[in-house]
This record gives structure tokens, C-alpha cells and sequence, in this order.
């Protein structure tokens, strides 16, 4: 028997480059997907931040590639 108590989790995924913040569709181990595609931007060092609820997670990332115009998903390397 299942239980239920009817809460659902806020959970916003953003990844923040410079003083841009790129709201995400998912994350992966190795790469993200944006919601939206955006200007290009290059190769940079990132965060990735993870909130659910009143709790947040940030990660410093590099973007080998940065954010392709073309294309929704980014690939990054975490580092601490």
C-alpha cells in the first residue's frame, strides 16, 4: 500500500554563469540541459545550483564547451 500525504517538492535548477542565471530543464553527470536556448557563450567557469524546498546546493563547474546557441544541452566538469 502506497502512502501519500499530498506534498510536492519546490525543485529549481539554474546554472549561473557570470551574472547570467540559465534556468535547466535536468541535470546529468556530465551535462545539463537549458530550458531555452541563448546567446553563445564561451568556454567559462560556472555554478550549478540545485534548490529543493528551502535547501540549496551550489557546485563550481567548467563548461568545456560553454553554451552553444544551437543546441540545449551543456557539458561540464565539476570541480571543488
Amino acid at each position: 500500500m502506497a502512502f501519500r500525504n499530498g506534498y510536492s517538492a519546490r525543485v529549481a535548477l539554474t546554472l549561473k554563469v557570470g551574472e547570467r542565471d540559465l534556468p535547466l530543464s535536468h541535470v546529468g553527470p556530465n551535462e545539463v540541459s537549458v530550458r531555452e536556448l541563448s546567446d553563445e557563450i564561451p568556454p567559462s567557469d560556472a555554478q550549478l545550483i540545485i534548490q529543493v524546498d528551502d535547501s540549496s546546493d551550489v557546485m563550481n563547474v567548467y563548461l568545456p564547451q560553454g553554451v552553444s546557441a544551437d543546441s540545449h544541452d551543456v557539458a561540464y566538469i565539476y570541480y571543488n
